[in-house]
């Protein structure tokens, strides 16, 4: 969180599950095998979405797509033997590295920046402009096509038991 950040609390609130129905639209729009991506925010709520190369189609309502960039952060790790560098003096590869974090960008669209996967959400991360670094955001190691697997099985028991009751009668 940069310092202009540090005052302002954000809050991702508690949203319902998304529906089947819903998934497999977002489906159709990004593909099934858009990975499952977290981004853990300042007070300890968690913003859930997909990383996908693309959005190939309108998304279901509710649901927004932000560009997610890699940058270089502020935390300097200077190398073995350069602890006590000048600031005006390091070069990142050289004699130590900047950590890299990422950067949600609420305007999507071509950039000249290390720029990763899109990230597909139903929360609204409009306005946040602080860095997420390895430790708050990442993989959850689902795909949507996990997701809405386990959204079918309910529908799936729940019409084959209704195929077994009326074979018993």
């Amino acid at each position: 969180m940069n310092e202009r950040e540090q005052g302002k609390v954000v809050h991702m609130p508690d949203l319902l599950d998304p529906t089947l129905d819903e998934l497999e639209l977002l489906a159709e729009s990004i593909g099934e095998k858009a990975d499952g991506f977290e981004l853990d925010m300042p007070d300890g709520s968690t913003a859930r979405g997909y990383r996908t190369p693309g959005v190939h189609g309108p998304l279901p309502d509710g649901w927004h797509v932000y560009d997610i960039m890699e940058c270089d952060s502020d935390r300097w790790t200077p190398y073995p033997r350069y602890e006590d560098i000048d600031e005006d003096e390091r070069e990142d590869g050289e004699n130590g590295r900047y950590e890299t974090s990422l950067a949600v960008d609420d305007n999507p669209g071509p950039h000249f920046v290390d720029q990763g996967d899109p990230f597909v959400t139903r929360y609204d991360l409009t306005g946040v402009d602080w860095e997420f670094d390895e430790d708050h955001c990442g993989y959850d190691g689902t795909q949507l096509s996990d997701d809405i697997m386990r959204l079918s099985i309910p529908v799936i028991s729940e019409s084959a038991c209704g195929r077994a009751d009326s074979m018993i009668r």
